[in-house]
């Protein structure tokens, strides 16, 4: 049977298409749904999905420099039906920086979270460095942490912070034996 479809254009706030966008549908639970139901904006920032079954669903529009931005309360009631779904996202913030050692030297393959309304990670490069562009407006929790290391926890970080250092401490060995009562 011919499923439903959702259409639309996502735009910048300043009603500038963008391309590039991920557009994906997400059942009740909030869960993305298989691939056939992702695409991607083309050049003028419009998207096509066709063939959702009967069901509710949100859409949800994303891109690397942008605040994703969500439509709940969708639903295919008969087959062939569509809806029109535009997203106008807002820039997101920003933060840059770099993990080292205690002695400084760069650490490439870190992992570093960074959560506020929005979360993300990433690994860093080979000079140590990260960059988040898709945060929210509240202040960060950040988490680093890399093999050999211990983790470093960080709190109420400024969104739009840039040159923002991360030093992990090198993490310890224990080493030993191990003595017991021989059995009867």
């Amino acid at each position: 049977k011919e499923g439903g479809k959702v259409f639309g254009t996502v735009t910048d706030t300043s009603g500038n298409p963008i391309e590039g966008a991920q557009v994906f549908i997400m059942d009740e639970k909030l869960m993305a749904m298989g691939p056939e139901f992702l695409t991607k904006t083309d050049d003028q920032g419009k998207y096509l999905i066709r063939g959702i079954p009967l069901m509710t669903f949100g859409v949800r529009a994303l891109h690397d420099r942008f605040k994703p931005k969500d439509a709940f309360g969708l639903a295919v009631t008969a087959p062939g039906q569509s809806h029109q779904v535009d997203a106008r996202l807002e820039q997101g913030r920003s933060l840059q920086g770099r993990v080292t050692d205690e002695g400084g030297k760069p650490i490439a393959g870190a992992m570093v979270g960074a959560n506020n309304e929005l979360s993300q990670s990433k690994t860093t490069d080979a000079d140590g460095g990260f960059s988040f562009n898709a945060l929210g407006d509240r202040d960060l929790d950040l988490w680093a942490s890399a093999e050999g290391y211990g983790t470093v926890y960080l709190h109420e970080v400024k969104p739009d912070t840039a040159g923002l250092v991360i030093r992990l401490p090198q993490s310890g060995s224990v080493t030993g034996r191990i003595v017991g009562e021989r059995l009867p």
